[in-house]
């Protein structure tokens, strides 16, 4: 086995596409790890950062590797930011070989003071696997806590039973829409596939994502030109790749709402989702989804991955949620105990706030809560 760290974004340029065939090769479902998100990323967010990526070669070929930046202060984290849903790591099915030699590759990094990655799902990493490579590497403090849920939908092969095992608001909601939407015209989805189609929607998403927030009376991230740029070159790029997923919803012929997703393996993903908010009590949000699960069905997707983030719309559609934790991982010192002692506080009252917005969001939390509130004061 060898290994190596990526400091230079040409090293990286040069390696991209043997990176893509390990990918593919893992069969990780995970389009976040793909070169064409790493480097659309790096190009516009890299100010002030320095760039960390580990390489694991058996023989000549990667087996292993793990994207990260480090800012000023030695804190290294997954490139993406908010758009990386998932900050896992690249490996061959041999999780143990990968955490073996990536905690020992870190010797070779200088002035670093924690590895942040915030949503791994759980069933990634063998715990107590992980647990005793670390005791084995004395130096090395590892904090793992539970993160938030990703959320996901089974795809059914029989679409019509799907349908009967409906939640009966879903079933209310998406009839309704139907009836209303017929009033006014046909309305159906398109999955799109020609570049120049997809390019022509881009605005068009991105001022339904502003007027959407402002209704809210909450700023969309479009409102950055920087993050508008970005988008639109990452979309282009996964276009170019086959990663992307581009379906308008369209009422005769206007378009009511668009999904963008980027996809690896039998999955469809749901990243990029936006509505006309004049439609909004019409629901074209779960007309929408309704129509990407027929969609899935015909194309015998497996999975339907709403990924992480809290909203209560996935609650009411998604059938299965599955633990992401997050890892921190330091060098072991005074420094850094402290530092642990201090996150592990933070993070108990962000699981609290957490914990509250959700009951706050749900109309049967709030009921449930106020019977336990009650029974408690009784």
């Amino acid at each position: 086995m060898e290994y190596r760290w990526i400091t230079k974004i040409n090293e990286f340029q040069e390696i991209a596409a043997q990176w893509d065939e390990a990918l593919l090769l893992s069969k990780e479902d995970n389009p976040f790890l793909l070169s064409d998100f790493l480097l659309t990323w790096w190009k516009h967010y890299s100010q002030g950062l320095k760039l960390r990526i580990f390489i694991l070669y058996r023989n000549t070929s990667i087996i292993g590797g793990l994207p990260l930046c480090q800012n000023r202060n030695g804190y290294l984290e997954y490139p993406g930011g908010i758009t990386a849903n998932y900050t896992e790591f690249l490996s061959h099915g041999e999780d143990h070989v990968f955490w073996k030699y990536f905690l020992e590759s870190l010797n070779q990094l200088e002035a670093w003071r924690c590895i942040r990655l915030k949503r791994i799902r759980k069933k990634r990493v063998n715990i107590e696997q992980l647990n005793k490579i670390v005791s084995e590497q004395k130096d090395i403090l590892l904090d793992l806590r539970q993160c938030e849920y990703s959320y996901l939908i089974n795809i059914p092969s029989d679409f019509a039973d799907y349908i009967q095992r409906m939640p009966k608001k879903l079933r209310y909601y998406i009839k309704r829409s139907e009836r209303e939407f017929s009033k006014l015209g046909v309305i159906s989805l398109c999955s799109l596939k020609s570049y120049d189609k997809i390019s022509a929607l881009l605005d068009t998403y991105i001022n339904f994502s502003r007027n959407s927030f402002k209704k809210r009376k909450k700023q969309s991230a479009f409102e950055d030109r920087v993050y508008c740029i970005f988008f639109k070159e990452l979309i282009s790029k996964m276009h170019q790749a086959g990663c992307l997923d581009a379906n308008a919803l369209t009422l005769n012929n206007r378009i009511i709402a668009i999904h963008f997703g980027y996809s690896l393996g039998n999955n469809l993903n749901y990243i990029f989702p936006a509505f006309d908010i004049e439609f909004a009590n019409l629901n074209p949000g779960h007309l929408m989804i309704y129509k990407l699960i027929e969609l899935a069905s015909k194309r015998k997707n497996k999975i339907f991955d709403f990924y992480t983030g809290y909203s209560f719309y996935k609650e009411q559609w998604c059938d299965q949620k599955d633990e992401t934790v997050s890892v921190d991982i330091r060098p072991k010192c005074f420094r850094s105990k402290i530092e642990q002692g201090i996150s592990r506080q933070i993070n108990k009252s962000v699981i609290v706030k957490k914990s509250k917005e959700i009951i706050k969001s749900s109309p049967g939390m709030i009921n449930l809560a106020r019977k336990i509130k009650s029974l408690i004061q009784d």
